[in-house]
């Protein structure tokens, strides 16, 4: 009798958990699904922002940085780009598939933690990009001027716009990503005020003393002899 009694535990025992396993079929194929879809729209994604970055043909003002440098000489940052949108869209993608699996919430809250703060780095990523791209158009219209005026540190003077642009772009993004604590937005503002201020006082004060020394010199041509 206690021989039967334990066969047929055992037997619902094995059906109970074969029972579980068919239950938890679905979970996982939509678990699958959603995960391949991810991996498919982060493809495109990818694609999307490479392709347009480099229809833009932003490299030229990414290779002034001198990146290469610093990072491998294979290094692409418009790829780098890509892949990190690619990648926040599959674990973006990834949260709902583990959801699919009726996994714990203690467990998806580092997921969701990570999801939301990728989007940050990427966001902060452009706007480093776009702050170069418009380093490098102040820095040559901070050059044309002072070579307007006959400066002769023009050079100087530009590289001065253009690091105090690319800083101030720098530090913008990583407010963004919420490293810097501080007011960054006055910070900018102020030294970029300072920055042009100086740029285009310098600019003048050089290109002035050739207009000073133009005028006096006819000045004294005029003079009776």
């Amino acid at each position: 009798m206690m021989n039967t009694i334990s066969w047929t535990d055992a037997a619902d025992k094995i059906s109970g958990s074969l029972q579980q396993v068919v239950d938890y079929i679905p979970n996982v194929f939509t678990f699958v699904v959603i995960i391949l879809l991810g991996i498919l729209f982060g493809w495109a994604v990818q694609t999307l922002i490479v392709r347009g970055l480099k229809a833009l043909n932003l490299k030229p003002y990414i290779d002034k940085l001198g990146l290469k440098t610093i990072y491998p000489a294979k290094f692409d940052f418009i790829e780098f780009l890509g892949d990190l949108a690619q990648w926040i869209v599959i674990i973006a993608f990834l949260l709902p598939a583990l959801e699919a699996l009726n996994i714990s919430d203690g467990t998806l809250s580092p997921v969701s933690d990570i999801v939301s703060f990728l989007p940050k780095v990427i966001i902060a990523s452009v706007i480093f990009l776009v702050g170069v791209v418009v380093a490098d158009f102040l820095s040559r219209a901070v050059e044309g001027v002072a070579a307007a005026l006959k400066a002769k540190q023009s050079r100087f003077l530009a590289d001065m716009v253009r690091w105090l642009v690319v800083i101030a772009a720098f530090l913008l993004a990583l407010n963004k990503i919420e490293i810097v604590g501080i007011n960054i937005l006055d910070v900018m503002t102020q030294g970029l005020v300072y920055g042009f201020t100086a740029a285009f006082a310098i600019a003048f004060g050089f290109g002035g003393q050739d207009v000073a020394r133009d005028i006096l010199q006819r000045f004294r041509k005029n003079l009776p002899k």
